[in-house]
């Protein structure tokens, strides 16, 4: 048995071609973390963002507005807060005017610094009984973002949902808000049935309140594309991410930091289901957006980068895979730090990379570098770090350390066989390289044992 050809197949078959589009966990790096940043959702309703109207006015080259809006908006939530509606009123106005002379009265900009304005009304219109039902609300939205238990989380929320349905109406887009967030909540208690069926109806009420190029829409076809694809219905995925593309190059323009996002997710959506081609110019096209943004974009162009060095690796083109995953590791390194999370897992990949091209030395170089990095970090237990003491491990043998890399395999194995949640296809290929080191150093009779213990485990399953 040749124990290079062994490792490198071993290599060829890791994880180090997964792709990255940031989801809602990591959200606080950057804008690839939700379609609606621009639209902040207040305890009654969604309403205008001064960021966004901010950043797009920037955009325009227009700081005195950048500055009118932030100052109104601020001054009609403050006036609010203090329950001073009338004055919140008049600065909504003023943000409403202002909107339709940078952006147009049938903008969503506009849309949205009306819904403000009817939140104002709607809020100074209320009797007793519906200021009531307004504080309980307000109450149970309090708890729900409180709440440490995912179960207790979809209870709250869909008690908040009925009321609003009470408040508002089952069309109104406040209501749209409340079935989101239940259908988050749903989504990530694994129940994405009732997240679905949430999902669709806020997607309806958008539709029909909003319209189809506004970013709350984009954002819940976003939503529902996640959903489907981890539920195994890719093609209903794709088309819902590919709505969402467009209605995002409709609502930015083809060189916006936003739709450059939502190519880089639908690219790894292509990725995933095997269309290759479709995913590079996707990808591709995200890249070269990105590359033309702002320091802040700087963490979206290396998920991107990374995504591609993914997509090239998975094609065996390894070149151009190093190629972006240097690309990635720079803006990550740069950003945030080479011991940063998401700059280890470009070392773990770029050294997958280099090892498929056997070029051992730098792989085992950078290995090395992420190990210690991760056992420092996240401890010897940890998952990924146990992920990267095996591919140091394969990068050492695979030059004839094998003295080296026998202890560190034995230790992969043991951690492994101590965690439950080891997959087998894991344990057999740890079993499967560290049989075929020991058969190089001659002890033939401990690596019979662990290749039939191996063929066990694939049998059993």
């Amino acid at each position: 048995m040749n124990l290079r050809a062994v490792l490198l197949l071993i290599v060829l078959t890791l994880t180090s071609c997964e792709t990255n589009s940031h989801n809602p966990t990591s959200a606080n790096r950057d804008l690839a973390t939700a379609d609606t940043l621009q639209v902040a959702n207040s305890r009654y309703s969604p309403a205008f963002d001064a960021s966004q109207a901010a950043y797009d006015s920037n955009a325009a080259g227009d700081s005195q507005v950048t500055e009118q809006l932030a100052t109104y908006i601020e001054q009609a939530r403050s006036s609010e807060a203090a329950g001073e509606l009338a004055r919140s009123l008049g600065h909504w106005e003023r943000v409403r005017n202002i909107v339709d002379r940078s952006f147009g009265e049938q903008s969503w900009q506009a849309t949205n610094a009306q819904v403000a304005i009817d939140n104002v009304e709607w809020r100074m219109s209320l009797d007793e009984q519906q200021q009531a039902l307004l504080q309980r609300l307000q109450q149970i939205e309090a708890a729900a973002h409180e709440a440490a238990s995912t179960n207790v989380s979809v209870n709250l929320w869909r008690q908040a949902r009925v009321l609003a349905e009470q408040l508002w109406g089952n069309d109104h887009l406040a209501t749209a808000t409340y079935l989101d967030r239940e259908a988050a909540v749903h989504q990530l208690a694994g129940d994405p049935s009732a997240a679905i069926e949430l999902y669709r109806a806020a997607l309806r009420i958008r539709k029909e309140t909003v319209g189809r190029t506004h970013p709350d829409y984009a954002s819940t076809l976003g939503a529902l594309a996640d959903i489907h694809f981890t539920a195994g219905d890719h093609e209903l995925a794709r088309q819902y991410l590919a709505e969402a593309t467009q209605v995002s190059q409709a609502i930015w323009g083809h060189n916006h930091q936003r739709y450059a996002l939502h190519l880089n997710r639908l690219g790894v959506l292509h990725h995933r289901l095997g269309d290759h081609e479709q995913a590079e110019v996707a990808l591709r096209n995200a890249f070269q957006i990105l590359q033309q943004q702002a320091d802040y974009a700087q963490s979206p162009l290396a998920d991107t980068a990374y995504n591609l060095g993914a997509l090239y690796f998975a094609q065996n083109d390894m070149p151009r895979a190093i190629e972006y995953y240097e690309i990635a590791l720079e803006s990550y390194e740069e950003g945030f730090g080479r011991d940063d999370d998401q700059a280890l897992r470009v070392i773990d990949s770029l050294a997958a990379a280099y090892m498929s091209q056997e070029n051992y030395s730098i792989a085992e170089a950078l290995l090395n570098e992420a190990f210690l990095a991760r056992n420092r970090i996240q401890g010897e237990q940890h998952p990924d770090t146990v992920r990267t003491l095996f591919r140091w491990a394969l990068a050492l043998g695979s030059q004839g350390n094998y003295n080296d890399a026998e202890p560190l395999l034995r230790q992969v194995l043991q951690l492994q066989q101590a965690d439950p949640a080891t997959e087998p296809a894991q344990l057999r290929n740890t079993a499967l390289a560290y049989a075929t080191l020991l058969e190089q150093t001659g002890r033939t009779d401990d690596a019979e044992a662990l290749m039939a213990w191996a063929e066990s485990m694939r049998t059993e399953n």
